[in-house]
């Protein structure tokens, strides 16, 4: 039983969201923010941008945090 408790990962309420969901979603929202600001010939649609780049590094450092996170698990249990 202690062996299946240790296998099994506890996932928590954050552990749920995905690094990638942030990374998608900045991509996107960028996407469609440089193509609204095309489509109104308007430079204030870009402003947009800022918030689509926040999300990105959000998932970026998120995916860094949980490797490193792996690792040092990894490595603990190898000691």
């Amino acid at each position: 039983i202690s062996l299946l408790k240790q296998t099994t990962p506890s996932k928590s309420e954050g552990d749920k969201w995905k690094w990638w969901y942030f990374v998608l979603f900045g991509i996107c929202y960028g996407g469609y923010a440089i193509w609204q600001s095309y489509d109104k010939h308007s430079i204030k649609p870009l402003g947009q941008l800022f918030f689509a780049v926040i999300c990105i590094c959000i998932g970026i450092w998120d995916f860094q945090y949980k490797r490193k996170k792996k690792r040092a698990a990894l490595q603990q249990n190898q000691q």
